[in-house]
C-alpha cells in the first residue's frame, strides 16, 4: 500500500491502524462467506516452549522471516523481542494470548531480536 500522509509519528500510526483494521474486517467476512479460515501458509516454529502457550506464534528468524511474512498474503503482527528484556517477558503472555483470539484472521509471528 502506497502511503501519502502526514509524515509524523500519529499519522503513520493511525494509517496503519485504518489499514489493519480494514484488512482484518475485510478477511473475517470473506472467511465467514466461505465457511472457513482464510489463513494459509505453514507455520514455521512453535516457539521457545516458556510457558508452552505460544503454540499459535510462529517463531521466526532471519533466514525465514522474508519467505514467511513478506512472502504472504496473510496479515502479520511480528514481535521482535530479546530473551533478557523484562518487557518482552511481561509482553509474552499476551501476545500468545491475541494469536490464540485473532488465530484464523491474524498471524502472529516473534524474532529474537539478539540472532
Amino acid at each position: 500500500m502506497d502511503y501519502s500522509g502526514a509524515r509524523d509519528a500519529d499519522g503513520i500510526r493511525k494509517f496503519a491502524l485504518d489499514q489493519t483494521v480494514s484488512q482484518v474486517n475485510a478477511r473475517t467476512k470473506a472467511g465467514k462467506k466461505a465457511g472457513g479460515s482464510t489463513s494459509s501458509g505453514s507455520k514455521s516454529g512453535s516457539g521457545s516452549g516458556s510457558g508452552g502457550g505460544d503454540k499459535d506464534v510462529v517463531t521466526l528468524t532471519d533466514a525465514t522471516f522474508d519467505a514467511v511474512v513478506l512472502g504472504s498474503k496473510d496479515i502479520w503482527m511480528v514481535e521482535f523481542y530479546a530473551p533478557w528484556c523484562g518487557h518482552c517477558k511481561a509482553l509474552e503472555p499476551e501476545w500468545n494470548e491475541a494469536a490464540s483470539k485473532m488465530k484464523g484472521k491474524v498471524r502472529f509471528a516473534k524474532v529474537d531480536a539478539t540472532e
